[in-house]
């Protein structure tokens, strides 16, 4: 098994259900400027920025979908703000602002949001059903806690939240997508049906066959997906391993799709593709000298050799 699992305690799902309201309940409607032809909303949910292609087999070419990219947190608590793994005459973008960048500083924060909008924005570029939004609005929870950033437009949207990289657990991830359904999405989005939550942060805690990860906010992501039922008129997905026995759909990032983001250029290491290019200073490798391009992302065909997998397996619930 992938990851351990427990049944939700009561009392995680009634506090969960205090915040939100009832289980089976849509989000409170509301009147927004925002039109669009897509009939169905996805929140596409990752614990930090990059963890969004982990996810994307269930993402690139929706037309019907509307999605709501969210981060949970602003990534803030990684090592990799001194700017050692930059590389920018192979293309790494520069994120802003001046390197090195202190673990848990604003700066940090700002230029890891500053590469989650990079990238959406050059896969927007390959897949144009996703489009850029630019309508920006703020609020937070009525008792001020989970504040958050949005932009809206009239193909998808993109949500900020910042609640510690690092410190997140199952309460936290349930308490943001209900802020997300209640307090986020009226008058903001398109007043169309929900259908699923996708959570694209990949854990893996002890299945040898597959690469390992044992983030404790990804493990958290997983945690709030399995236990509780969000109500969703669709479902709610996880990104798991090959050889989960949990594991309930395999889908597959289209070819184009993943040149488009994991692309480097076998002669020359130049980073073609929008994850290398974007998230490049932030690049480490889980299978070292199997890597042909040193300082760029693992990239694979399987989760053997890439959490970035092209083919990329989910389990669901509810």
């Amino acid at each position: 098994m992938a990851l351990p699992r427990i049944a939700a305690p009561l009392a995680v799902v009634a506090m969960s259900l205090a915040v939100g309201g009832s289980a089976a309940a849509p989000p409170d409607s509301g009147q927004t400027s925002i039109t669009t032809t897509k009939s169905r909303i996805n929140y596409v949910i990752g614990a930090h920025p990059d963890d969004e292609f982990l996810g994307w087999s269930l993402v690139e070419k929706r037309p019907d979908v509307y999605p709501v990219f969210v981060i949970l947190t602003k990534g803030e608590a990684t090592g990799f703000g001194e700017g050692a793994g930059h590389q920018p005459a192979l293309a790494e973008a520069h994120p802003g602002g001046s390197f090195p960048t202190a673990r848990h500083s604003p700066e940090l924060k700002e230029q890891r949001v500053a590469s989650w909008n990079r990238f959406l924005d050059l896969m927007a570029a390959v897949d144009g059903s996703l489009g850029i939004p630019s309508e920006v609005s703020y609020g937070s929870r009525p008792d001020g806690r989970y504040p958050f950033e949005v932009t809206v437009g009239k193909d998808s949207a993109r949500v900020i939240f910042d609640s510690g990289d690092g410190s997140l657990d199952q309460d936290d991830v349930a308490d943001m997508i209900w802020v997300l359904r209640r307090h986020v999405a009226p008058g903001r989005f398109p007043a169309i049906p929900e259908g699923d939550i996708i959570g694209t942060s990949y854990s893996n805690l002890s299945d040898g066959s597959a690469q390992p990860y044992a983030h404790t906010d990804h493990h958290a992501v997983h945690q709030a997906l399995w236990n509780i039922d969000f109500g969703m008129p669709g479902h709610q997905y996880a990104r798991t391993t090959h050889s989960d026995p949990d594991r309930d759909v395999v889908a597959s990032v289209t070819r184009q799709g993943y040149r488009a983001a994991m692309g480097v250029d076998p002669k020359t290491c130049r980073r073609t593709g929008a994850m290398q290019q974007a998230y490049g200073w932030l690049a480490f490798s889980l299978v070292g000298n199997l890597n042909p391009c040193p300082g760029s992302w693992d990239a694979s065909e399987h989760d053997r050799q890439a959490i970035n997998s092209r083919v990329q397996h989910w389990w669901v619930r509810f």
